[in-house]
């Protein structure tokens, strides 16, 4: 879906990691401004961001779910290099705690 968007709006743009990460957050600002209603207020979106619930990011990270005491999307990585302009996955995620 980013490799796809980002050739399509973005040709000439690098693919890079900075990218990557920014369009996984950008997602997550989509959902929560999708759940937060159409009279959006500041409190509205807080409280869509608050209550976003496993949400599929793809194969890119894990399932993100925040909360009002974790705002923290991640606290996974996985390494990963690019070939011929495709990401390839190198390792498995790695996640605070558990590995």
């Amino acid at each position: 879906e980013f490799v796809d968007a980002m050739n399509r709006f973005e040709p000439s743009a690098t693919k890079s990691g900075i990218a990557l990460n920014s369009w996984l957050g950008g997602k997550i600002i989509v959902d929560a401004l999708q759940r937060a209603g159409r009279d959006l207020t500041r409190e509205s979106l807080v409280a869509a961001l608050n209550a976003t619930k496993n949400l599929d990011m793809g194969d890119l990270m894990p399932p993100v779910t925040l909360s009002p005491d974790d705002h923290v999307a991640s606290s996974c990585i996985q390494l990963a290099t690019v070939e011929g302009g495709e990401f390839r996955k190198s390792s498995d995620f790695f996640c605070a705690g558990t590995n």
